[in-house]
């Protein structure tokens, strides 16, 4: 008996190189979906289907079974810590780094020596958390969803934890990097349930994708 596969996808930054990666292990679903408000996606495979989530909560599906794999970046995962999962692999694509930033006329370094407390704005709460914890550095939280480096300009935080890509907008916006804290990479997660119950369905999916993509 084959068994139903869902793969969980993020709506972000890393859905252009995941779909390219599915394309190149033959999952395929069609591009007309992206320019619709569909979720659960049909693929070229009656076995498989594609469901489409933000990508804090990939990991959340993955863990409950509502999906069986999901493609996360790696501060997502770092981010959850979630139980009723397994991390399979490192996908080696939409590759980024999680960082420390500032504007560009902040003394970090005099700042955190002076033992004033360090205002930090992010939506990586423990992983931000758990860093400056184990650099004995005394913080304050603040947890923004979205257009964090906003915060230090207008003088809501010091500093602001966040991704950097291309770091086109730190440029744009007066902004450097202090220091990384996390690589960052898509990884190929699998629910604990699944891989027992859905073993060899996805050992035959997971075969494909490392003689395709040399895991």
């Amino acid at each position: 008996m084959i068994h139903k596969l869902v793969i969980a996808l993020s709506k972000g930054r890393i859905l252009k190189e995941t779909i390219l990666l599915l394309n190149s292990i033959g999952i395929f679903f069609k591009k007309k979906y992206l320019l619709s408000r569909k979720l659960i996606l049909k693929t070229n495979n009656s076995n498989i289907k594609i469901i489409l989530v933000r990508a804090f909560d990939v990991p959340i599906y993955v863990n409950y079974g509502v999906a069986d794999l999901g493609i996360v970046g790696r501060d997502v995962l770092f981010e959850h810590n979630l139980k009723n999962l397994y991390h399979l692999t490192d996908l080696k694509i939409s590759k980024c780094r999680l960082s420390i930033i500032s504007k560009s006329n902040f003394d970090y370094l005099k700042f955190i020596n002076s033992g004033l407390k360090l205002c930090v704005a992010t939506k990586y709460i423990n992983i931000t958390r758990k860093y400056f914890l184990s650099k004995n550095i005394n913080i304050n939280l603040i947890k923004l969803s979205g257009s964090l480096e906003l915060s230090p300009l207008i003088g809501l935080s010091n500093i602001i934890v966040d991704l950097i890509d291309t770091g086109l907008t730190l440029k744009e916006n007066n902004l450097i990097e202090i220091k990384c804290i996390l690589k960052v990479s898509s990884q190929l997660i699998i629910n604990k349930s699944s891989l027992k119950f859905k073993n060899n369905f996805l050992q035959s999916i997971f075969k494909i994708f490392k003689k395709n993509i040399n895991l």
